[in-house]
């Protein structure tokens, strides 16, 4: 199983490469990563470069002008050749046993999408909301099992904990059909 990891890069010079090498420490090494230069102009991109000449299986896609993270993801995806997608963000990293248990996982259940819980370090502020798994039912509605309330607790909207299978994100671009000159993050 091929999985792509498409990184939006824009202004994170101080976290991108954390976030590189925890990706070189995976142990499970049938994936790809494609950096989506998102045109900051902070040096972000100088050591992504570097990281892809030194790593087989990286890929950078340049946009022509900023168009946030929504259409940075996307083009990212439209580049991306693995079974499934991880969006991950710049100042994210990975154990390096994930993508592993997640390979694992998938082919245990043989799963579309897979949600995963994520721990903040440094802790989350008071303020940030707090994430759970939530457990599925054959019955559920995917989507209504997501945004159920359980008690207090709402699953994060975010793009963080999540695995997609490739062909559900593209059906799901199509649908969207999202115009780039709209800025949406």
């Amino acid at each position: 199983m091929l999985f792509s990891i498409v990184i939006p890069i824009y202004k994170v010079l101080p976290y991108v490469e954390r976030c590189m090498k925890s990706l070189k420490k995976q142990k499970y090494k049938n994936f790809e990563v494609i950096f989506v230069d998102d045109c900051g102009n902070d040096g972000s991109m100088d050591l992504v470069k570097k990281y892809a000449s030194c790593n087989y299986g990286v890929k950078i896609v340049y946009n022509q002008n900023n168009l946030g993270t929504y259409h940075a993801r996307r083009r990212g995806v439209e580049r991306a050749i693995g079974d499934y997608i991880i969006f991950l963000d710049p100042d994210d990293e990975l154990s390096e046993d994930f993508l592993k248990k997640l390979a694992s996982h998938i082919e245990y259940y043989k799963t579309d999408m897979v949600f995963y819980d994520i721990k903040y370090v440094p802790k989350r502020k008071f303020y940030q909301a707090k994430s759970f798994a939530v457990p599925f039912n054959k019955s559920d509605r995917v989507i209504s099992s997501i945004y159920r309330e359980r008690g207090n607790r709402i699953v994060w909207a975010g793009t963080a904990g999540r695995a997609y299978k490739k062909n559900i994100l593209n059906r799901a671009y199509e649908k969207l059909d999202i115009d780039e000159s709209f800025r949406y993050i």
